[in-house]
């Protein structure tokens, strides 16, 4: 059986279709199109970029959705998929909290108002 690349080729190639004409279309660069046909997915990036921009260029030539990830994953498995680590600890928001101030500024007025205006009837 073919590779992926050969397949997605050999579609560009009878649909006589260039490179040039594929990367003004998709807007994807002449060497993301030559690093899929050469099944160099890791040039694209991680495993869901990657993916993603295989999909959108076997969708563009009208490859058989089942072939073309059947073959991608056979070059690329799920399994060198990273999980998702941020680079920095999330940090509190520094700053002035205006939602603690308005609460506050409210609450020290309203027992103002009720020293001023209740506090001799009880």
């Amino acid at each position: 059986m073919e590779s992926l690349g050969q397949y997605l080729k050999g579609l560009r190639e009878e649909q006589h279709l260039t490179l040039e004409e594929v990367n003004r279309e998709l807007k994807l660069s002449e060497e993301q199109i030559t690093a899929i046909e050469n099944n160099q997915l890791s040039k694209l990036g991680d495993y869901g970029f990657a993916r993603a921009t295989v999909y959108t260029y076997s969708r563009y030539l009208g490859a058989d959705e089942k072939i073309t990830f059947n073959l991608f994953d056979g070059l690329m498995p799920s399994r060198t998929q990273n999980s998702f680590k941020p680079h920095a600890p999330i940090k509190e928001k520094k700053g002035f909290d205006f939602r603690q101030f308005y609460l506050d500024y409210n609450h020290h007025h309203y027992c103002h108002y009720l020293e001023r205006n209740y506090l001799d009837e009880l």
